[in-house]
């Protein structure tokens, strides 16, 4: 997930990625210790779009071993902490994106037909493939968010600006019927993917000198920290939670008591 060498200076990714991290831990907290508390699934909602985006933002679509390896150890976790093999995590729905984007997008590309008839293709994918890898066909069409905004000097603004709009709705409506939530939770959902959308609009790749001279030494390093090792953090928590989940919660997780769905 992370390209080497590195810059020495503070990027636009480092910050991206910190923000995800960030909101995915939220996500995460609610999910394993605070499932009552939707306002922090729905924040964690947030975080989903930048995930994909960068897939799609992406020059490469590498499958490097630590990725596969990762997607191998969640499994793992997921068993021995009593939990579904399927849906399976969003590291297997980013090596899918990652094998097929280009290819479709080729053939998306050739005119508006299409296009548009694939975003209809991967919207009513989305509720069946949901049950066989996290966020199904929606994160492909969070990932085409990415590849359209790296592309926007060559692609219609008018394109980009629609498809965003379609993009947003699409995932606003599926997350809302996957989560059930409430008006309140939708809207404090949805305030945040505008949000998100906005920026990712707006994103390029930009180095920040001046502001690595300037702020703290352990602040840049945390930051890149963030930005830099979100593979070995996304596994690390995950896998912590569910250590911890185990032990404190045995009426909602039950050692290697797993399932298939």
């Amino acid at each position: 997930m992370n390209a080497s060498p590195l810059p020495r200076n503070l990027t636009s990714y480092d910050f991206l990625k910190m923000a995800a991290v960030l909101l995915m831990i939220v996500d995460h907290l609610g999910f394993y210790f605070f499932p009552e508390q939707d306002w922090l699934r729905a924040i964690g909602r947030w975080c989903v779009p930048i995930w994909f985006f960068l897939v799609g933002y992406a020059n490469s679509r590498s499958m490097n071993k630590e990725l596969w390896i990762s997607v191998l150890v969640l499994t793992v976790a997921s068993i021995v902490a009593g939990q579904s093999i399927f849906p399976l995590n969003i590291l297997a729905t980013i090596l899918i994106v990652r094998l097929t984007l280009n290819t479709l997008m080729d053939f998306a590309m050739e005119n508006p037909r299409n296009f548009w008839s694939l975003c209809a293709v991967m919207m009513v994918l989305i509720l069946p493939t949901i049950f066989l890898f996290e966020y199904g066909s929606e994160g492909f069409l969070l990932a085409m968010v990415g590849y359209l905004v790296r592309r926007k000097d060559k692609i219609s603004g008018w394109l980009i600006d629609l498809f965003m709009l379609f993009a947003f709705l699409t995932f606003i409506l599926a997350e809302t019927v996957i989560f059930g939530f409430d008006r309140d939770m939708v809207i404090l959902m949805s305030a945040g993917v505008i949000a998100v959308f906005i920026v990712l609009l707006y994103f390029q790749s930009e180095e920040f000198p001046k502001l690595t001279r300037t702020l703290p030494v352990y602040v840049t390093k945390s930051i890149q920290l963030f930005g830099r090792h979100t593979l070995l953090i996304y596994v690390g928590h995950l896998v912590l939670f569910k250590i911890i989940a185990l032990a404190l919660f045995s009426e909602r997780f039950q050692l290697f008591n797993w399932s298939f769905f």
